[in-house]
Protein backbone atom coordinates (compact mmCIF):
# COMPACT_ATOMS: atom_id res chain seq x y z
CA UNK A 1 0.00 0.00 0.00
CA UNK A 2 1.57 3.28 -1.15
CA UNK A 3 1.10 6.39 1.09
CA UNK A 4 -0.36 9.63 -0.27
CA UNK A 5 2.29 11.94 -0.42
CA UNK A 6 1.95 16.19 0.15
CA UNK A 7 3.84 18.85 0.41
CA UNK A 8 4.61 20.01 3.89
CA UNK A 9 5.47 23.86 5.27
CA UNK A 10 5.22 24.81 8.35
CA UNK A 11 7.35 28.02 9.67
CA UNK A 12 10.10 27.11 11.22
CA UNK A 13 9.59 28.86 14.60
CA UNK A 14 7.42 30.80 16.74
CA UNK A 15 8.72 34.15 15.84
CA UNK A 16 9.04 33.28 11.72
CA UNK A 17 6.41 33.22 8.75
CA UNK A 18 9.08 31.42 6.83
CA UNK A 19 8.82 27.40 5.69
CA UNK A 20 10.10 25.37 3.69
CA UNK A 21 8.34 23.32 0.94
CA UNK A 22 9.86 19.40 1.64
CA UNK A 23 7.50 15.88 1.28
CA UNK A 24 5.60 14.35 3.81
CA UNK A 25 3.72 10.72 3.60
CA UNK A 26 0.06 11.07 4.96
CA UNK A 27 -1.20 7.67 5.46
CA UNK A 28 -4.49 8.54 7.11
CA UNK A 29 -5.53 11.41 5.69
CA UNK A 30 -5.80 14.10 2.77
CA UNK A 31 -3.21 16.70 1.68
CA UNK A 32 -4.34 20.29 3.01
CA UNK A 33 -3.34 23.72 2.15
CA UNK A 34 -4.03 26.59 4.61
CA UNK A 35 -4.07 30.48 4.68
CA UNK A 36 -4.60 32.56 7.46
CA UNK A 37 -5.05 36.38 6.67
CA UNK A 38 -5.21 38.26 10.05
CA UNK A 39 -6.60 41.71 10.76
CA UNK A 40 -5.88 44.64 13.57
CA UNK A 41 -8.33 46.60 14.44
CA UNK A 42 -9.45 46.27 10.73
CA UNK A 43 -6.33 46.68 9.21
CA UNK A 44 -4.58 43.59 7.31
CA UNK A 45 -1.53 42.89 9.48
CA UNK A 46 -0.03 39.82 8.08
CA UNK A 47 -1.05 36.77 5.65
CA UNK A 48 0.31 33.33 5.97
CA UNK A 49 0.54 29.74 4.08
CA UNK A 50 0.89 26.39 5.18
CA UNK A 51 0.61 22.86 3.95
CA UNK A 52 0.71 19.84 5.55
CA UNK A 53 -1.12 16.25 5.96
CA UNK A 54 -5.28 17.02 7.07
CA UNK A 55 -6.75 14.44 8.99
CA UNK A 56 -10.11 13.12 7.68
CA UNK A 57 -12.78 15.50 8.07
CA UNK A 58 -10.58 18.78 9.06
CA UNK A 59 -10.44 21.29 6.09
CA UNK A 60 -11.13 24.55 8.43
CA UNK A 61 -12.13 27.90 6.84
CA UNK A 62 -14.10 30.61 9.04
CA UNK A 63 -13.23 33.22 10.94
CA UNK A 64 -11.52 33.80 14.82
CA UNK A 65 -12.90 37.30 16.50
CA UNK A 66 -10.78 38.68 19.09
CA UNK A 67 -11.78 42.00 19.29
CA UNK A 68 -8.95 43.89 18.25
CA UNK A 69 -7.85 40.78 16.23
CA UNK A 70 -9.66 38.71 13.51
CA UNK A 71 -8.26 35.68 11.90
CA UNK A 72 -9.37 34.33 8.49
CA UNK A 73 -9.06 31.11 7.61
CA UNK A 74 -9.34 29.56 4.26
CA UNK A 75 -8.10 26.16 3.70
CA UNK A 76 -8.33 23.37 0.93
CA UNK A 77 -8.43 19.90 0.98
CA UNK A 78 -7.15 17.14 -2.09
CA UNK A 79 -6.36 13.64 -1.98
CA UNK A 80 -3.49 12.87 -4.63
CA UNK A 81 -0.06 13.16 -4.63
CA UNK A 82 1.63 16.47 -3.68
CA UNK A 83 -1.59 18.54 -4.95
CA UNK A 84 -1.37 21.11 -1.93
CA UNK A 85 1.58 23.21 -3.87
CA UNK A 86 -0.80 26.13 -4.24
CA UNK A 87 -0.88 28.77 -1.90
CA UNK A 88 -4.24 30.42 -1.00
CA UNK A 89 -5.33 33.83 -1.15
CA UNK A 90 -5.44 36.76 1.39
CA UNK A 91 -9.06 36.42 2.88
CA UNK A 92 -10.93 39.56 2.65
CA UNK A 93 -12.50 40.89 6.30
CA UNK A 94 -16.27 40.38 6.69
CA UNK A 95 -17.15 43.56 8.84
CA UNK A 96 -20.90 42.52 9.00
CA UNK A 97 -21.76 42.55 12.95
CA UNK A 98 -24.61 38.92 13.23
CA UNK A 99 -26.26 39.85 16.50
CA UNK A 100 -24.26 37.63 18.58
CA UNK A 101 -21.63 38.82 21.46
CA UNK A 102 -18.93 36.77 23.48
CA UNK A 103 -16.75 37.90 25.86
CA UNK A 104 -13.35 39.05 24.90
CA UNK A 105 -10.05 40.03 26.90
CA UNK A 106 -7.86 42.79 27.18
CA UNK A 107 -4.83 41.36 28.67
CA UNK A 108 -5.97 39.32 31.94
CA UNK A 109 -8.99 41.55 31.60
CA UNK A 110 -11.74 39.64 30.14
CA UNK A 111 -14.87 41.01 31.20
CA UNK A 112 -15.80 43.06 27.85
CA UNK A 113 -17.59 42.25 24.91
CA UNK A 114 -17.30 41.81 20.91
CA UNK A 115 -19.56 42.05 18.76
CA UNK A 116 -19.53 38.99 16.08
CA UNK A 117 -18.80 39.08 12.53
CA UNK A 118 -20.33 37.20 9.50
CA UNK A 119 -20.60 33.33 10.32
CA UNK A 120 -18.71 33.68 13.62
CA UNK A 121 -22.28 32.01 15.18
CA UNK A 122 -20.00 30.25 18.57
CA UNK A 123 -18.26 32.20 21.37
CA UNK A 124 -14.33 30.81 21.96
CA UNK A 125 -11.77 30.30 25.31
CA UNK A 126 -8.44 29.56 24.20
CA UNK A 127 -5.40 29.02 26.16
CA UNK A 128 -2.17 29.52 24.49
CA UNK A 129 1.23 28.23 25.95
CA UNK A 130 4.41 29.41 23.74
CA UNK A 131 8.14 27.65 24.55
CA UNK A 132 9.36 30.17 26.82
CA UNK A 133 6.74 29.35 29.61
CA UNK A 134 4.33 32.71 28.25
CA UNK A 135 0.65 31.47 28.44
CA UNK A 136 -2.42 33.65 26.97
CA UNK A 137 -5.91 33.23 27.29
CA UNK A 138 -7.73 34.50 24.88
CA UNK A 139 -11.66 35.10 24.19
CA UNK A 140 -14.21 35.88 21.24
CA UNK A 141 -16.36 34.64 18.64
CA UNK A 142 -15.48 31.75 16.10
CA UNK A 143 -17.07 30.18 12.94
CA UNK A 144 -18.80 26.93 13.70
CA UNK A 145 -16.87 24.74 11.41
CA UNK A 146 -13.62 26.03 13.55
CA UNK A 147 -14.86 24.37 16.76
CA UNK A 148 -14.43 20.35 16.68
CA UNK A 149 -10.87 19.62 18.10
CA UNK A 150 -9.38 20.00 21.21
CA UNK A 151 -5.44 20.37 21.39
CA UNK A 152 -2.74 20.97 19.16
CA UNK A 153 0.58 21.48 18.88
CA UNK A 154 2.17 22.14 14.97
CA UNK A 155 4.92 24.97 15.24
CA UNK A 156 7.47 23.50 17.79
CA UNK A 157 7.52 24.73 21.34
CA UNK A 158 3.40 26.02 21.05
CA UNK A 159 0.53 24.55 22.64
CA UNK A 160 -3.57 25.55 22.14
CA UNK A 161 -6.54 24.28 23.95
CA UNK A 162 -9.70 25.71 23.24
CA UNK A 163 -13.31 25.19 23.54
CA UNK A 164 -16.18 26.88 21.94
CA UNK A 165 -20.10 27.10 22.90
CA UNK A 166 -22.78 28.33 21.69
CA UNK A 167 -25.18 31.38 22.51
CA UNK A 168 -24.38 35.42 23.71
CA UNK A 169 -21.84 35.64 25.83
CA UNK A 170 -21.25 31.84 26.53
CA UNK A 171 -17.31 31.95 27.16
CA UNK A 172 -17.43 33.17 30.59
CA UNK A 173 -16.20 30.29 32.11
CA UNK A 174 -15.08 26.33 31.00
CA UNK A 175 -17.03 24.56 28.82
CA UNK A 176 -16.76 20.95 27.89
CA UNK A 177 -16.92 21.12 23.71
CA UNK A 178 -13.59 21.47 22.58
CA UNK A 179 -12.65 23.57 19.62
CA UNK A 180 -9.60 24.27 17.05
CA UNK A 181 -7.59 22.17 15.39
CA UNK A 182 -3.90 22.82 13.90
CA UNK A 183 -2.30 25.93 15.23
CA UNK A 184 -4.50 28.23 14.27
CA UNK A 185 -5.18 29.61 17.75
CA UNK A 186 -1.42 30.05 18.20
CA UNK A 187 -0.59 31.63 14.75
CA UNK A 188 -3.28 34.12 15.32
CA UNK A 189 -1.72 35.60 18.82
CA UNK A 190 1.91 35.23 17.58
CA UNK A 191 1.62 36.42 14.01
CA UNK A 192 0.40 39.75 15.72
CA UNK A 193 2.93 39.98 17.94
CA UNK A 194 5.72 39.92 15.94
Amino acid sequence: MHSLKCIKCIPESETSLNCTNTEMDCPNGKCLSLGITSYTVGLKANHINMKFCSTPGQCPSGTINYGMVVSSYKSQCCGTNLCNAQDMPDIPLVSSKNGQKCFTCAGPDCSSTVDCLGDENRCIKSRVITGSGVTMTLKGCASENLCGASQSQVLPNIHTSSVCCEGSLCNHGEHSRFALALLLMALSSLILTL
